[in-house]
């Protein structure tokens, strides 16, 4: 008997389900993830209501089990796959995975990703998460350096600065 398209996407959906579980070690996790994470999320796009729950099921799997910061998420691809996605529970779940990845890049990296990233489509989407990663270093910066909020007593007097 022929598999209908709705049970191939569900045996499809178990196998890469299968690998995450299977993954013992963040680096197989994330390489699992590099490679399985932006296909899955295509399927939210499917016709089939069963197709999508198993999906949104492997969601919650992976959001279990990507607690560990060391676990980087294939941003490029989400990015670019929601910048071509029209079904907006993948544009939704991309960007999800998106804004969690950029959290988990090194600072160095992230600002200049962003940077080459902001001339392309969808400057908005790119803008917010690079002003909240903006904020989120400049925190960061503030507590290593235990900056003072106050001014300077020159400029408190209202001394030249130059």
């Amino acid at each position: 008997m022929a598999e209908t398209p709705e049970q191939r996407e569900l045996n499809l959906i178990g196998k890469v389900e299968l690998r995450i579980a299977l993954a013992d070690t963040d680096a197989k996790l994330q390489s699992t993830l590099q490679t399985y994470l932006p296909p899955l999320l295509l399927k939210l796009a499917s016709e089939s209501k069963s197709v999508r729950n198993k999906v949104l099921s492997v969601c919650q799997h992976i959001s279990t089990r990507i607690k560990a910061p060391s676990i980087q998420l294939p941003v490029d691809a989400l990015l670019k796959q929601y910048k071509a996605a029209n079904n907006l529970l993948v544009r939704r779940f991309d960007l999800l995975y998106v804004q969690q990845g950029v959290d988990r890049m090194p600072v160095q990296v992230s600002p200049v990703w962003y940077y080459v990233r902001s001339t392309e489509t969808h400057q908005h989407v790119v803008c917010k998460v690079l002003y909240f990663r903006a904020f989120q270093v400049f925190v960061q910066w503030h507590c290593v350096f235990a900056l003072d909020s106050r001014p300077s007593p020159s400029v408190r007097s209202g001394a030249s600065i130059l």
